[in-house]
């Protein structure tokens, strides 16, 4: 089963195509919009034995993997530091440029996160997305996006277990051109990719400069479904959308607002609970 719907409905969705006898779901990013949402959706999945990925197709087109192949074969010696610029808001986009920070590090476990967010309380009474959109739904301007709140802008700074900082900077504030574009920094050279599909590295070697097709996704969604029958049939033990990648992402993103809330570090793992955002939204503090 495939859940492209708005984030709002996930939760519920997932759980019914469980209980209905799917054998596996592909859901779109994000998996939910808590922590607690996506720990339900998961573990009903494990206890079933129901397949999930979640849609961070980019992990599968051909400049994020050469990427990370030249990360790991030491061309720019060892990773310090990853910077992404990102447009649109954390749970709608930069869930993706998260992802594939971490994606081109090979996957480590992020440790601690401390972030900062704004949003235009002023703008709330901008109106409803559209004919039918259900209740609460407004236009980005109005802080809302999807069915449910979002940001404006925001800066997240996350330890990593490789000893790596992930800098993001997303909506309003984010430097560079484009959609995303993402800085590693080596101690022996950098790497920068975007969305557009162009590569650079420096290193002693001088500068190195690719250009790949950015409209891979058709290509990529292919690949992630045929390995997603593969692994429902038992084939293969491990997807690259695998939902564990992504539920890492999605506390990132939630520590991040946790991190606003109280105005301070937050330790990760942290105990899943209900969105920080919709507790700032509700209590009229962001």
């Amino acid at each position: 089963m495939s859940i492209c719907t708005w984030p709002t409905l996930h939760e519920e969705m997932a759980l019914a195509a469980v209980l209905s006898g799917a054998r596996a779901i592909a859901c779109e990013k994000p998996l939910a919009l808590s922590l607690a949402s996506a720990d339900r959706i998961i573990g009903a999945c494990r206890d079933r034995g129901v397949a999930l990925i979640v849609g961070h197709q980019r992990r599968y087109e051909e400049p994020w993997m050469t990427a990370r192949a030249r990360i790991a074969s030491g061309e720019i010696g060892a990773p310090e530091r990853v910077l992404l610029c990102q447009a649109g808001d954390l749970q709608s986009d930069a869930v993706h440029g998260l992802d594939l920070g971490l994606f081109l590090l090979g996957d480590p476990a992020p440790e601690w996160v401390i972030g900062q967010i704004d949003r235009d309380k002023a703008s709330e009474s901008s109106q409803p997305i559209g004919t039918g959109a259900p209740p609460g739904a407004r236009e980005e301007s109005g802080g809302w996006r999807y069915g449910h709140p979002v940001e404006h802008s925001a800066i997240v700074d996350v330890g990593l277990d490789l000893g790596v900082r992930l800098v993001s900077e997303t909506g309003r504030i984010k430097a560079g051109k484009g959609y995303f574009q993402i800085t590693v920094l080596g101690a022996e050279g950098m790497l920068r990719a975007d969305s557009d599909g162009n590569l650079t590295v420096i290193n002693g070697d001088g500068t190195q400069s690719m250009a790949f097709d950015p409209h891979q996704t058709r290509a990529s969604y292919g690949a992630a479904f045929r390995d997603l029958v593969r692994l429902a049939n038992g084939e293969i033990d491990d997807h690259p959308l695998e939902a564990s990648y992504h539920r890492k992402t999605l506390e990132i993103v939630m520590a991040a607002y946790e991190s606003s809330r109280r105005r301070g570090l937050v330790r990760i793992p942290q105990e899943p609970g209900e969105s920080p955002l919709v507790q700032m939204v509700e209590a009229n503090d962001v």
